[in-house]
């Protein structure tokens, strides 16, 4: 089969829809055979990476739509609502001669457009819709409205984590028998980093642990973006003084070096679909603390924080929240029985549920039977 899959980011942008596409679409070529193309608004030029060809995103919808036709894709799988052309997707549906599916993603976008959703609806015969997790609303949404959704989550290269952190061991200086925190997400809303340098400062005060905390995400050119990152930085610079690094736009490598080199993995997200970050902790056997967001109630390997939500289903910060993730993280450092039990839970969990190879396995499936 010949396949496009269309996303707004890909790799070699670092992130999380950036990484699922790839193996996504290297198991596809390397484990089936197929013939793999993915098109993003991140890539610069035309390049082939583990026999997976990458180009950009055309100027115009036509263009898309007709190299599309053009080169007579057997597939088209289409990575959240929110890419680029997806609202003229389903209002010029005719216009592409091929099967087309769509892993919603958490749907924003359609939920934010009711008329979009409504349009949605109508193609719910010809569109084969996907969701990471049967906890989130774009699950509900299609069961409220009797549209049929595969429920795939998201999956680990256990091969990349089989090394070492020897590579970025000297980027940091740790305080001496305090763990290293991390946390690894881009500056978009809802990410929540903030929230951490709260959480740190009552670590400090009320338990006596003096961490190092690592930040990783990619800069973007989204405006958004960087207005969160200087939030972020001059919070930073207000705060109680603690050893704090961020790191942007690492490679592959030593980002997965810094999951291995870390103690225990904090993600203060506001809302997710299924976090991939928490999987790559899962698998570098990296204890992890989450708010209460998505499907992490169904992974092995760490600490969910009870968390409740505002009007839009956003975990609303509180005192209580601040303070349980300082508890749980101080609990998780001293009680070793308790963090040795986690990070074989985690990486069991990974390596018999959520290897690439076994889900990809879902996604040919589906593709296959558009055919």
């Amino acid at each position: 089969m010949k396949i496009l899959i269309a996303v707004n980011h890909s790799y070699p942008h670092v992130g999380g829809c950036e990484v699922v596409t790839k193996h996504i679409a290297e198991s596809l070529v390397k484990d089936y055979g197929h013939q793999v193309t993915i098109i993003s608004g991140t890539t610069q030029r035309e390049f082939e990476h583990n026999k997976v060809s990458y180009i950009g995103m055309h100027n115009t919808y036509k263009l898309f739509s007709d190299y599309i036709n053009s080169e007579k894709f057997d597939h088209l799988f289409v990575y959240s609502d929110y890419f680029k052309y997806w609202n003229e997707i389903l209002n010029n549906f005719n216009s592409i001669k091929t099967n087309v599916s769509i892993a919603l993603v958490g749907m924003n976008q359609m939920l934010a457009k009711r008329e979009l959703f409504n349009k949605f609806r109508t193609l719910k015969d010809k569109i084969k819709v996907i969701t990471h997790s049967n906890n989130y609303i774009d699950y509900k949404m299609c069961n409220k409205y009797n549209i049929s959704v595969s429920v795939i989550p998201n999956g680990i290269d256990i091969e990349e984590f089989n090394s070492n952190y020897s590579v970025v061991s000297s980027r940091i200086t740790k305080e001496e028998n305090s763990p290293v925190l991390l946390n690894v997400a881009n500056f978009f809303p809802g990410k929540g980093q903030d929230h951490i340098i709260k959480i740190i400062e009552i670590l400090s005060k009320k338990h006596d642990i003096n961490p190092t905390f690592v930040q990783i995400n990619s800069k973007t050119d989204l405006g958004i973006s960087n207005l969160l990152r200087d939030k972020y930085l001059n919070l930073l610079s207000q705060s109680n003084k603690f050893n704090a690094y961020m790191f942007s736009n690492l490679t592959r490598e030593q980002t997965v070096a810094f999951f291995l080199m870390s103690d225990i993995f904090l993600f203060t997200s506001l809302k997710e679909v299924a976090p991939v970050v928490i999987l790559e902790s899962m698998a570098a056997k990296t204890p992890w603390i989450s708010t209460e967001v998505g499907n992490v109630s169904t992974l092995q390997g760490g600490i969910i924080i009870p968390s409740g939500y505002d009007a839009h289903g956003n975990v609303n910060f509180n005192g209580m929240i601040y303070n349980k993730f300082a508890e749980e993280i101080s609990n998780l450092w001293r009680d070793r029985d308790l963090y040795n039990s986690l990070k074989d839970k985690g990486y069991n969990d990974i390596v018999s549920n959520y290897s690439w190879k076994n889900i990809v396995k879902e996604y040919n499936v589906i593709f296959k039977k558009s055919r």
